[in-house]
């Protein structure tokens, strides 16, 4: 068996890598492009008045409800538990410790 297989990537892989790096690319223009003005407050008000003000505002938008409920629930479900159970022995200890270590294997 060679190793060159592991070392190189190969057409498929390139062709991707140059697709996400002018994703990538076109990212960063497209943020470097926008012009943002800063406009000084007028009035000063307390930060949990501006706080509650948000919230209500939110809470009236339901799309916005939902896309932070979307994004909650594909962060917190799609993403491996990594905690490694402290004082447990046996069996229940080395799947904890595989448990842990999965993470470090993905090809993300």
């Amino acid at each position: 068996m060679s190793s060159v297989l592991y070392d190189y990537p190969g057409p498929r892989a390139r062709r991707r890598t140059l697709i996400y790096s002018l994703i990538g690319t076109v990212v960063v223009v497209a943020l470097l492009s926008l012009s943002i003005t800063h406009i000084p407050q007028t009035e000063r008000k307390p930060i949990l008045q501006d706080l509650k003000g948000g919230v209500t505002y939110v809470r009236g938008q339901p799309a916005i409800v939902a896309l932070t409920v979307l994004a909650f629930l594909t962060t917190f479900l799609g993403l491996p538990l990594t905690v490694l159970p402290v004082g447990v022995t046996g069996l229940e200890a080395e799947l904890g410790a595989l448990l842990t270590a999965e993470p470090a294997g993905q090809d993300r």
